[in-house]
């Protein structure tokens, strides 16, 4: 049985091993092996990467992925990263205040966030007020709305001016933080190639019906 975990996790040639021999990404593997090895019904994960740096926590994700789909073993992951949440999970379970205040699978929790705080759990929002969506959409809005960097575009024909005050790098996207003309902040995801925008740029933004 051991063996068998050990292989698993990718460890099956550090069977004999000290523990003290073994690398940060090797213990936690080992860790998670021995979770496996009774069968549990329900696997208790709590933040099991945190300790990691970036690319071994890729690397494990993929690794926990794997084994839970294979093994079709429930399990219950707590984290405060949102990559987690939604590369490792079914369903998300946002918690606010020790108390859980939405449910629902990833594009629900992400789209539709039950406040304010559990939209910025899972990711970067803007706020934004009934005025200032109506000159986003070109309709009348009821409520304010938390949306999110794709769901506003930039559109050099549209009447709601403003200027980039931040640019964002973040190697995979690019995020600019617009300060629109009636001095309110909204944070929009760059297209895919545009990269020449400059701080102090004037933009035209409009909401994204895509």
């Amino acid at each position: 049985v051991v063996t068998q975990w050990l292989e698993q996790v990718g460890l099956k040639d550090y069977r004999y091993t000290f523990p003290n021999k073994l690398s940060g990404g090797q213990r936690q593997r080992v860790a998670i092996a021995r979770a496996l090895a009774p069968q549990p019904k329900l696997l208790l994960l709590d933040e099991p990467f945190s300790k990691l740096d970036h690319d071994l926590r890729e690397v494990m994700k993929g690794l926990l992925k794997k084994i839970i789909k294979e093994t079709e073993i429930s399990t219950l992951l707590v984290t405060h990263t949102a990559d987690e949440a939604f590369d490792l999970s079914d369903q998300i379970a946002v918690m606010e205040n020790k108390t859980i205040s939405q449910i629902g699978d990833q594009t629900t929790v992400y789209k539709q966030p039950v406040s304010e705080a559990a939209a910025g759990l899972l990711g970067i929002y803007s706020k934004i007020d009934l005025k200032q969506f109506t000159k986003l959409a070109g309709e009348e809005a009821k409520y304010q709305a938390i949306v999110r960097p794709e769901d506003i575009c930039l559109n050099e024909e549209s009447n709601y001016k403003g200027y980039i005050s931040e640019i964002f790098y973040r190697g995979h996207a690019t995020f600019y933080q617009i300060s629109t003309e009636d001095n309110k902040v909204v944070m929009i995801l760059a297209p895919a190639g545009d990269n020449k925008r400059s701080v102090g740029e004037k933009v035209g933004l409009t909401w994204n019906s895509n």
